[in-house]
């Protein structure tokens, strides 16, 4: 809830589009403009536009199999931008265009050079449609850069208010307690987490070889002397 509104239909219409999106890129589905399908996606943004993706691709990248690569390009300097685009094919390239207002200067620079590269060997202003896409706000914006509204995924200009702060705060606390309560455990026991804090660093120089360990109490010892013969790195 937001300001007494359920907004969760609007952020759930919005997953299942983009949902829908990836999809159709990474099965082939979704062509470029003499019919290719994409493989390669540039992110262009900067802030949390550049660095938030950036860092779910490297965190997910271990999962991935096949699909489009993935670049990211967020310095205005425009070697950064030259470099990236030396090593692609404007056939099979889709940018992703990641601005809230459209009107980030470092981002709209870099996505402008980006179009310029593309049109000079598309020669067609209908084709940036199928190669650009946005996350924005901003829909004529968006138009007047030459992507299609469809291919723009809203987001929102919440405000974190200090009830709504407050009110996740207790949501939280209230899901910790209601845990705790299912596992008869004390969940604001701090002595516990001292206690734990302090094992750690006893248990730490332990792990430095193979002998086993007979120094706490017998779960202990034996979860210890379990993982030292069983678990390959260490």
């Amino acid at each position: 809830m937001v300001d007494g509104k359920d907004v969760m239909p609007d952020v759930n219409g919005v997953l299942e589009k983009m949902k829908g999106f990836c999809h159709r890129v990474r099965s082939g589905e979704w062509k470029g403009y003499t019919g290719k399908a994409i493989t390669d996606v540039v992110n262009v943004g900067i802030g949390g536009s550049d660095l938030g993706p950036l860092m779910v691709t490297e965190a997910l990248k271990p999962y991935s199999k096949d699909g489009p690569r993935v670049w990211f390009v967020s310095n205005i300097d425009g070697t950064h931008i030259a470099k990236t685009l030396a090593q692609l094919d404007a056939e099979t390239t889709l940018f992703i265009v990641a601005s809230k207002t459209f009107t980030t200067q470092e981002t709209i620079t870099n996505a402008e050079s980006a179009k310029a590269w593309f049109l000079e060997r598309a020669k067609d202003k209908a084709a940036v449609a199928k190669h650009f896409v946005a996350l924005s706000t901003n829909a004529p914006k968006v138009k007047d850069f030459g992507i299609d509204t469809e291919n723009m995924f809203e987001f929102w200009d919440w405000k974190l208010t200090p009830f709504t702060l407050g009110a996740l705060i207790a949501m939280y606390e209230q899901k910790i307690f209601v845990q705790g309560v299912m596992w008869e455990i004390n969940s604001f026991d701090q002595w516990g987490v001292e206690l734990g804090k302090q094992l750690a660093k006893k248990i730490e120089p332990e792990f430095t070889d193979v002998a086993e360990v007979h120094s706490h109490d017998s779960s202990t010892n034996g979860l210890i002397n379990f993982l030292k013969k069983n678990v390959a790195w260490l």
